[in-house]
């Protein structure tokens, strides 16, 4: 089950979608298609697999320099946060009359986001608190010798931790719990999976996951196991699909997408929060795909404008 770099970028492409169409119908309050403003889980479930998959797989070409993997995770997932941060904290007081006390920017400047931090610019920021989490303890196993399989069975014992005491400051965390050692051992399991395995756990999961969504297992599962799998069967379903069908991968919107995937997800929370305090806008489906677009257009620009100023601070260090 190889996820070569074109698919993968496909994949972070209808990763942003699925979370785009979560988060915006989250917000529609008469919503009958309840199970949708789930999609989100699933999306993340995916930028997590990919994660935990790249991060492994770059290990077994390179091995692992804390130095540089600190400083790549730093110039590609905090100082984009920061900046963004930086700009909806002077947004909020500028439009919005919105005024964060320093130790409350500072927690969030720092990661730490949860839903009950009432004072946090974009709660759907707890993906960055979660997403550093796994890198620290990634970086912590793969600098050490061990064996693969113990490095797993540590990741995935994590995982369940987290399951079975819900920890976390957000059920998020619970919903997506195996997604980063899933990937892990995506990774580690590619010489056992040959590419005619793929119909079967394609067809595994697309069962699943729709039994999940039709409230088949309602009365059997709790809601934390039921979201779980849903994450879980919904994330491998779209995965398998698109690696049965390589043409996704030449998809240039797709393509796009996941290129400025990240700084879609960084802007789309702000503004399926916050344009509604600033318009007047009707509470139907056109919002949605009308805040979907603007999400979009709004991280791309950042997207071009980040990775060209990016380019000239990374050649500046080394040309020192």
């Amino acid at each position: 089950m190889n996820i070569s770099k074109e698919q993968g970028n496909a994949l972070r492409g209808v990763a942003i979608i699925t979370v785009l169409l979560g988060h915006g119908f989250s917000h529609l309050s008469n919503n009958p298609f309840f199970i949708i403003n789930f999609l989100g889980a699933v999306g993340v479930g995916i930028f997590l697999i990919l994660s935990g998959y790249g991060l492994t797989e770059s290990y077994k070409k390179s091995g692992i320099n804390p130095i540089v993997f600190l400083k790549k995770r730093l110039l590609v997932v905090m100082v984009p946060y920061w900046l963004v941060m930086l700009i909806q904290t002077f947004l909020d007081r500028i439009l919005l009359h919105r005024h964060m006390d320093a130790r409350s920017w500072l927690i969030s400047f720092i990661g730490y986001v949860d839903y009950d931090h009432k004072d946090c610019i974009d709660k759907t920021m707890w993906y960055i608190t979660y997403l550093l989490l796994w890198y620290i303890l990634f970086l912590i196993l793969f600098s050490i010798k061990m064996p693969a399989v113990i490095r797993i069975i540590i990741l995935f014992s994590v995982s369940a931790y987290i399951r079975i005491n819900c920890f976390g400051p957000v059920a998020d965390w619970i919903i997506n719990c195996f997604s980063f050692p899933l990937g892990v051992l995506i990774s580690y399991a590619k010489p056992y999976m040959s590419k005619k395995n793929i119909p079967y756990i394609f067809g595994i999961s697309i069962l699943m996951f729709f039994y999940i969504s039709s409230g088949y297992f309602q009365n059997m599962l709790s809601q934390e196991t039921m979201w779980n799998v849903y994450a879980l069967s919904g994330s491998l379903m779209l995965i398998c699909l698109l690696l049965l069908n390589s043409n996704w991968c030449s998809n240039t919107f797709l393509n796009v997408l996941g290129d400025a995937s990240y700084a879609i997800y960084l802007v789309e929370g702000y503004v399926f929060q916050k344009i509604p305090h600033l318009y007047s806008v009707e509470d139907n489906y056109i919002d949605v795909f009308v805040f979907a677009i603007i999400s979009i257009e709004i991280g791309i620009i950042f997207h071009k404008i980040y990775i060209f100023f990016k380019g000239k601070i990374t050649r500046a260090i080394s040309a020192n």
